[in-house]
């Protein structure tokens, strides 16, 4: 048997013990926490997958933590490969915001005599890296991008104007949807699947079954330091009372989660009200309560919060 056969074994195992305490009728099955569609161990190998919260290359960016899961295949292939792709490109966009990513950009280099050149892009402390991407530019134009550089580097030529144009690859109601989707399984795992069953769990299925999970909006709150790794964690707003929710730290940023008994998912458009929507930042002098599950989720809190009191029973933090 593989190493991830076994892990899916053992992760089916643990699964159903926890599951089977809220619900004994499932005997030796488990639900798929997207669709709460229901699988036998002998569903390990062809209908079941392993889901890594949040997804592996987006945790590799940052040396996050990711928890494991199992979903249903036919979610895993509706859902994982988009959203995984546009959470991984907005992080990196996020991260080069701030000066950490070293990675390459895609995107266009333009100078006033040649036509915009596809490139991969990376920025270095100092200096430009700019690589011309073969297949996808007239060989004619990439030459004359070269024939321009090399006369510039030449004749030492100072004050030379060019503009770049960087693609991200993301879409940003996508991105809030995957985030959402990596909160919810977060929090499905921490619950030891109990946020399923609560009334925001169901609304936010029905949403995610319907592909409608871009309709709440923004739902990110960017921390006071960006990129931190570590282990996501979770915690409960609350004070005041129209900001009580959940937050759930998943792939670098904190995601709003709705109280169990929000059913109509009012949290998001109480959030959206006090929150720059555009960096994702609190504004000043934001106040409320924040209420820790354990000492070590407070800890891993302070790591992106700098300043938090790391204790279980709550603190505030403005």
């Amino acid at each position: 048997m593989s190493n991830v056969a076994e892990r899916k074994r053992a992760l089916f195992n643990i699964i159903n013990t926890k599951l089977s305490v809220l619900d004994p009728s499932l005997t030796s099955d488990i639900l798929c926490p997207l669709c709460m569609g229901r699988f036998g161990i002998d569903s390990l190998q062809s209908d079941l997958t392993l889901e890594h919260v949040p997804p592996r290359a987006t945790a590799q960016l940052i040396g996050e933590k990711s928890n494991e899961t199992l979903t249903c295949r036919k979610c895993n292939n509706a859902l994982g490969t988009k959203y995984q792709r546009n959470l991984k490109h907005f992080l990196i966009h996020q991260l080069h915001a701030y000066g950490k990513y070293g990675g390459s950009i895609p995107g266009y280099i333009h100078t006033p005599d040649t036509r915009p050149l596809r490139s991969n892009i990376i920025f270095t402390p100092g200096s430009l890296v700019v690589t011309g991407v073969p297949k996808a530019n007239d060989p004619l134009m990439t030459q004359a991008h070269v024939t321009a550089w090399d006369d510039i580097a030449a004749h030492h030529i100072i004050g030379y104007r060019f503009s770049i144009t960087l693609e991200y690859s993301y879409k940003l109601p996508i991105a809030w949807a995957a985030y959402l989707q990596a909160a919810y399984l977060t929090e499905y795992i921490f619950s030891d699947g109990q946020y399923t069953r609560c009334a925001a769990g169901r609304e936010l299925r029905t949403l995610v079954a319907s592909n409608r999970l871009t309709d709440l909006g923004p739902c990110l709150i960017e921390p006071l330091k960006i990129g931190v790794g570590g282990k996501p964690w979770q915690a409960a707003i609350t004070e005041p009372e129209n900001l009580r929710c959940l937050w759930v730290k998943v792939a670098g940023n904190i995601v709003v989660l709705p109280w169990p008994d929000d059913s109509k998912l009012s949290c998001y458009t109480a959030w959206q009200a006090v929150c720059d929507q555009t960096s994702f930042g609190l504004k000043p002098k934001t106040t409320f309560r924040l209420n820790f599950w354990s000492v070590a989720d407070a800890i891993e809190a302070n790591k992106c919060l700098p300043g938090l009191l790391a204790r279980p029973s709550g603190d505030r933090i403005g």
